[in-house]
């Protein structure tokens, strides 16, 4: 049986005051509140401002707690953008390395012999998905995959490396033979050094 009951934003209020907690501003507490949910802010970022259990130590207050939970908001935030740049960079290097080796065969990532026969179970995962991407998509106007077999014929990897997700390309570039892989690091060093 569930024994936790709903509490108003004006029960939360007192709760939160009742156990120390300063309150300069009610009226913006509770919409921040009502928006944000008492859980998630309270249960997950006033921790560091609680002397026992239910009890907060003297002079925290909730503007602080906010300011806890909005940092940590912003730090995911930059961590998770920096992570699809990461991931933008890397699809266009693979794609560009990976069409320069196989400059006459623009599906040659539909091939086998084009990756490292050491890996033939993600080969043929990897294989399988590509063909799975671009069946799935090729019915849909309005997409890159099917304007590509619509006007030439073929879908070249710079398109379909765009179809994956991260853990995908991380077991394409797994897969590809060392000399790939080699090209791809050199790459991604000079670009480091570029940003630094």
């Amino acid at each position: 049986m569930f024994k936790k009951e709903f509490k108003t934003i004006d029960e939360q209020i007192q709760i939160l005051k009742k156990r120390g907690l300063t309150i300069n501003d009610i009226e913006s507490a509770s919409r921040y509140l009502l928006t944000n949910n008492y859980y998630n802010i309270i249960n997950g970022y006033s921790k560091p401002f609680l002397e026992e259990k239910e009890k907060y130590i003297n002079g925290a207050s909730f503007d602080e707690v906010s300011r806890l939970y909005f940092f940590d908001k912003e730090i995911k935030q930059t961590l998770f953008n920096a992570i699809l740049d990461a991931e933008h960079h890397l699809k266009s290097l693979f794609a560009h390395r990976f069409a320069e080796i196989h400059k006459g065969d623009p599906e040659a990532y539909l091939n086998v012999s084009a990756y490292n026969d050491d890996y033939s179970q993600d080969i043929a995962w990897t294989i399988t998905n590509f063909a799975r991407i671009i069946r799935s998509n090729r019915r849909y106007d309005n997409n890159s995959i099917k304007y590509y077999i619509d006007n030439y014929g073929a879908v070249p990897i710079w398109v379909t490396v765009d179809y994956l997700n991260f853990g995908d390309l991380l077991t394409l570039i797994k897969i590809s033979p060392i000399s790939l892989q080699n090209k791809i690091a050199e790459d991604l060093i000079s670009f480091i050094k570029r940003r630094l």
